[in-house]
């Protein structure tokens, strides 16, 4: 189980931390409450979406949260968590893919 954490760093910022064990936390993210617009994470999405250094452009990913947990595809394993319960197995085929793409996340290529 994940646990999160925030912490007030100043008077306007504050810092998420997470931890899988409860124990070790890692900081994730610093943010402040100012409004925003969508049009504030136009560039950094267009940057995730196009730079070469960018995780979203190395690797093949998708991922889906559901009721019970979440399904993720990424490069060529297959990732469930059933009810905080994580599986896993190495997609074999393009085909296979094809098939988890359309059964999961309805997704047709």
């Amino acid at each position: 189980m994940t646990i999160t954490q925030f912490k007030q760093q100043d008077e306007e910022t504050y810092l998420l931390s997470m931890s899988g064990d409860g124990n070790q936390f890692k900081d994730q993210y610093t943010f402040n409450l100012e409004a925003r617009t969508i049009n504030d994470f136009m560039d950094s999405c267009l940057d995730k979406q196009t730079n070469p250094g960018s995780h979203f452009v190395k690797n093949r990913i998708c991922t889906k949260f559901t009721a019970d947990g979440r399904w993720t595809i990424r490069n060529d394993q297959w990732i469930e968590i059933l009810h905080k319960t994580k599986s896993e197995f190495q997609i074999k085929s393009e085909n296979e893919l094809q098939q988890l793409l359309l059964n999961k996340f309805d997704i047709r290529i």
